[in-house]
């Protein structure tokens, strides 16, 4: 463990040592960086914090340990935590969905406006891992942590059902790989759908292209569609 994870680990292991009993939880958002594209940092900044709050209403104390990756203290025994995290993991099972788009503007206004292309689908579910604190804190953090890694592992080799025995029963199925994208639409002229078009020059998120056909000169910027609302860019 470097020294900076140990210092996040200090007020967490204090924590359980003046605790009488209880859960350690580990939760990790599995696929949370895909979903964190879809909807864009400043939504996905108010989903950890949901997600924290929820965590804390039934815990001794809560704390974030990385990016998406949080640690409670639960106040239960085993049985009744692991159903109170079963109930969260459900909450907090979220699948988010957005249209992929070029804005086009060329010297001929019949041809710009919107062109979707593609519809992308992010699934983003914690994955968690529980320990009974017993006499060992530092222990039962180590096995919290190793049962959130397991928990991943055991869903995949389920081929992504729910598992139905064993520690995670009952919990949300987890997806594989980082999001699933459907194109239905080829990048051509949108005067005369010549496809593909000749690309002139190429920067983040734009592109000046022109039609080796008809001679059209336009560009072509990304944009992602989210709830109706058009993010210029292809990032809400």
């Amino acid at each position: 463990m470097t020294p900076r994870a140990r210092a996040l680990d200090l007020p967490v292991l204090a924590a359980a040592r003046a605790a009488s009993g209880g859960v350690f939880a580990c939760v990790n958002l599995h696929n949370f960086k895909a979903m964190n594209v879809v909807l864009g940092h400043a939504a996905g900044d108010r989903f950890l914090a949901e997600v924290q709050a929820a965590l804390a209403a039934m815990a001794l104390g809560c704390w974030r340990t990385g990016g998406d990756e949080f640690v409670a203290l639960v106040r239960a025994e085993l049985p009744e935590a692991t159903e109170k995290l079963r109930a969260f993991c459900g909450a907090f099972h979220r699948r988010i969905e957005a249209t992929q788009a070029w804005r086009v503007a060329s010297d001929d206004p019949r041809c710009d406006g919107l062109v979707p292309w593609a519809i992308v689908e992010a699934v983003t579910t914690p994955r968690c891992g529980l320990a009974s604190l017993g006499s060992d804190p530092d222990a039962a953090l180590a096995a919290a942590r190793a049962g959130c890694e397991a928990h991943a592992l055991a869903a995949f080799e389920a081929d992504h059902r729910t598992l139905e025995t064993g520690p995670w029963a009952g919990f949300p199925p987890l997806t594989r790989g980082f999001s699933s994208r459907r194109i239905f639409a080829e990048r051509c002229c949108p005067r005369c759908a010549a496809c593909p078009p000749e690309r002139l020059d190429e920067e983040l998120g734009r592109a000046h292209e022109r039609c080796p056909r008809c001679g059209l000169s336009f560009s072509r910027i990304d944009a992602l569609i989210v709830d109706g609302v058009v993010h210029e860019g292809g990032y809400a």
